[in-house]
């Protein structure tokens, strides 16, 4: 019979094995911000989505938890009543198909997801959501996106297995909820005064009498008409005309 060397036990390196995991957590942006009535594409709330160095996982689901504020506390019921629609985003692009905002505990389906996450990588998920058409309190109306539980996050491993996130409930409270404002708004102020002087009159040039810088709030907007009026002691008489410019072109007269 053959020697056998060495004549003892050999062993291999230990092994450990882990179950496969992710992590839920509200990520950095979008921060609390003002939207007007009837917006779309608000960024809500973001959500980084992290996987565990064990395995590659596919989130096939979630449900995202909102709450609105119509008379001066945050409600379920009233999500809805601040906003008609959410979708969640990755970057530009739509992830899942997304149903209408149940109107009783303002929870919206996400599913049809398939969305990958590498192994020891992380995506973050944008909600976006399209506001009302009409605003209940005179500061604007309010809302947040949140997950409230782990139950409400589909994921699977590479082998099948179910995977439970952790880290819930995610913007409960809420700490990031965007306002909603009847409308925008238009600042106008001095800017860049010319200083007295002596003009001389030709009747064929304009002349530089004032500047003024209009600062647009919450959304774009058009400035249709502006009323010029003369201070006192000033006489029409003394102007052949009087117009507004941009840019240096007259757009107004």
């Amino acid at each position: 019979i053959a020697k056998i060397i060495p004549n003892s036990t050999i062993n291999g390196n230990l092994m450990t094995i882990k179950a496969s995991s992710l992590s839920v957590a509200l990520a950095a942006t979008p921060s609390a911000a003002v939207a007007v009535k009837k917006q779309s594409m608000i960024p809500a709330a973001g959500f980084v989505f992290s996987a565990g160095s064990q395995s590659d996982v596919t989130v096939r689901a979630v449900k995202l938890s909102g709450l609105g504020d119509t008379t001066g506390a945050f409600v379920a019921a009233n999500f809805a009543q601040v906003v008609t629609a959410c979708d969640l985003y990755n970057g530009d692009t739509k992830v899942g198909t997304s149903q209408a905002i149940d109107s009783t505990n303002g929870e919206v389906q996400i599913s049809n997801m398939n969305l990958p996450v590498a192994k020891g990588t992380s995506v973050t998920l944008v909600a976006k959501c399209t506001a009302d058409s009409t605003i209940t309190q005179v500061g604007g109306d309010r809302f947040s996106v949140g997950i409230a539980a782990a139950v409400n996050v589909v994921a699977e491993d590479v082998d099948g297995n179910i995977v439970t996130p952790v880290t819930f409930p995610i913007n409960g409270t809420p700490t990031v909820a965007q306002t909603v404002k009847d409308g925008g708004l238009i600042t106008i102020a001095a800017d860049n005064l010319r200083q007295s002087t002596i003009l001389v009159a030709d009747g064929t040039t304009w002349q530089n009498i004032a500047s003024y810088k209009a600062t647009a709030q919450y959304e774009a907007a058009k400035i249709e008409r502006v009323r010029v009026t003369l201070p006192a002691g000033i006489e029409s008489a003394s102007f052949a005309g009087i117009a507004v410019a941009f840019n240096g072109s007259v757009v107004g007269q």
